[in-house]
């Protein structure tokens, strides 16, 4: 009802927009502003009460740690119902494309985020507290919807998340050899990780191997 209620208040607010660009407008600056905010309203409310019922819906909680990734390509060629009625992938494989963020960035990432922090107030680093401050600015507020969300919420954190870890790598005893063996984790990851990122075909045992954690599945 909300969502029935909500459409043609936004075709009106749209309506208006359009006879006020062509100099048609004859309402107030007041009323088109209290239209605006009424329609802000009715927004949030109907977000609000919209229940959470999608699989991979997560907590902002889980977000940093890859708590929840989101299928969103699936293809399966495992019984024979499916070779009788023809496969898009080979005969006992699956085809997946899941939004995982890469374990090698996001983990070490969050080991990295004591560092910022003891870097941002006990020596007053402003690059820790720029990139800290701006990673907080990107998360917290979904703890404020008052519902679950979507992991891929967080993907703006992702450039953040890269220069806080390097940041940190930087401030270390041998930044060298730790980024050295952070690049060449990256790109195992990378390479171990594409057949779910890009759909290609496994076959059962081989895609169990790529989901660590339950709540991947």
């Amino acid at each position: 009802r909300q969502l029935h209620r909500l459409v043609p208040q936004l075709r009106r607010q749209r309506g208006r927009a359009r006879a006020c660009e062509a100099g048609e407008c004859t309402a107030s600056f007041g009323e088109r502003l209290d239209t605006w905010v009424d329609t802000q309203v009715d927004l949030v409310g109907f977000h609000q009460r919209l229940e959470a019922t999608h699989p991979y819906r997560s907590d902002p909680q889980g977000w940093p740690w890859l708590e929840r990734p989101i299928l969103v390509y699936l293809e399966r060629c495992l019984d024979p119902e499916d070779v009788d009625e023809g496969c898009a992938v080979p005969e006992g494989t699956e085809a997946r494309i899941v939004l995982l963020g890469s374990p090698a960035l996001w983990w070490p990432a969050l080991l990295a985020a004591p560092v910022l922090l003891w870097r941002s107030v006990a020596r007053r680093d402003g690059a820790a507290a720029t990139i800290g401050i701006t990673l907080l600015a990107l998360w917290l507020p979904w703890f404020t919807a008052g519902k679950p969300g979507y992991f891929f919420y967080l993907v703006p954190a992702v450039p953040f998340l890269a220069l806080g870890l390097a940041h940190a790598v930087q401030l270390s005893r041998w930044p060298r050899a730790l980024g050295a063996g952070l690049l060449a984790l990256a790109v195992a990851a990378f390479m171990f990780f594409t057949p779910i990122w890009f759909g290609t075909p496994l076959t059962p045992d081989h895609l169990d191997l790529r989901y660590w954690l339950d709540s991947w599945r």
